[in-house]
């Protein structure tokens, strides 16, 4: 059940959010400004980037949203 809230992109309603760590925060800002300026390769990079620090970047419609992986 666990893994399948977070397939569905539930984690939020599953319990308390984590804290994310500043420097995740502003590599998602980043990728969000290299999406914008059509750099997908930085932004992919990004994206690779942030998941192996354990987090997850999800595009929303008002920007993104970081949530952990662990």
């Amino acid at each position: 059940m666990v893994e399948m809230v977070h397939i569905l992109g539930l984690d939020a309603t599953a319990g308390e959010e984590a804290e994310i760590p500043v420097e995740i925060i502003e590599m998602a800002e980043e990728r969000q400004r290299c999406r914008a300026a059509g750099d997908y390769a930085r932004a992919d990079s990004l994206r690779s980037a942030i998941g192996e620090q354990g987090y997850e970047v999800r595009d929303v419609p008002d920007g993104f949203k970081v949530v952990s992986t662990r």
